[in-house]
Parts: structure tokens; C-alpha cells; sequence
């Protein structure tokens, strides 16, 4: 009777034990769903930062590209008084 009563509550704990391992697998896997879930986000929010500064370097570009030519006009208009202060 002893005896049996000794393997009833190692049975008891053992399934106790193993219910509780079962928790903690299925809250680690949740956590790890979670970061998944949360990498994958960020991932997003990553891409379309990057287009985002990608949009804003072609649009510096193209104001470089405006300034540029700007400033040869100037040029040339300088050159062009220049030229029509030396003829008068």
C-alpha cells in the first residue's frame, strides 16, 4: 500500500510536471510568435523609411540639378551684360 501510494503521487507530480512544461513550451512559443509578428513590422516600417529617403535623395537631386543650371543662366546672363556695358 506504501508502495502504491508512493507511485500514485510520482504519477501526480509527473503529470502535474508535465502540464506545467506543456505551459511554459506553449508561452515560449507564443512569445516567439510575438517576435516574430514584431520583427516582421519593423521590417515594413523599415522598407518604407528607406523609399521614403530614397523619394527624398532624388528630390535633392533634382534641386541640385535645378540650382545648377540656374546658376549657369546667371552666368550667362552676367556674361551677356558684360559684353553689351563694353559695346555702349
Amino acid at each position: 500500500a506504501v508502495v502504491a501510494d508512493e507511485v500514485r503521487n510520482l504519477a501526480q507530480r509527473t503529470q502535474s510536471s508535465t502540464e506545467e512544461i506543456n505551459n511554459m513550451i506553449e508561452r515560449l512559443q507564443k512569445g516567439a510568435n510575438d517576435a516574430v509578428d514584431v520583427m516582421k513590422a519593423s521590417t515594413a516600417v523599415s522598407n518604407v523609411s528607406m523609399e521614403k529617403a530614397q523619394d527624398a535623395m532624388e528630390s535633392l537631386n533634382r534641386i541640385v540639378e535645378a540650382i545648377t543650371a540656374i546658376s549657369q543662366m546667371t552666368s550667362q546672363i552676367a556674361t551677356a551684360s558684360e559684353e553689351q556695358t563694353s559695346v555702349t
